[in-house]
């Protein structure tokens, strides 16, 4: 299963956009096509001041999909069929503006 990440400031009043923007980091998990056992796949992670700096949230992320990419050794007994599987996690892509994007590569 897949990972896209993505990063954005949103405004909350246009009167005062320096001062009421606000920073979300979200996740879509992208299970492969007929495996999917619900439609909701997207969450928010993170959210704050679009002032803050957010690279240890960022990095946080980043080490926490390392760990799902090794992945682990689960049960799976659809059918009556009891068995061992493997399942991990890998990281699409992280999807960024380009504010965000000099953020994150710090150019």
């Amino acid at each position: 299963m897949g990972l896209i990440f993505w990063s954005d400031s949103f405004l909350r009043c246009y009167s005062r956009q320096r001062d009421n923007s606000i920073w979300l980091f979200v996740v879509r998990v992208c299970a492969p096509s007929g495996l999917s056992t619900s439609t909701e796949h997207t969450f928010c992670l993170a959210f704050g001041s679009s002032k803050l700096n957010h690279d240890g949230v960022i990095e946080h992320y980043m080490k926490e999909v390392l760990k799902l990419m090794k992945g682990k050794v689960r049960y799976y007994g659809k059918e009556g069929v009891t068995r061992k599987v493997n399942t991990c996690f890998g990281l699409y892509c992280y999807i960024a503006d380009t504010p965000e994007r000099r953020a994150i590569l710090q150019s």
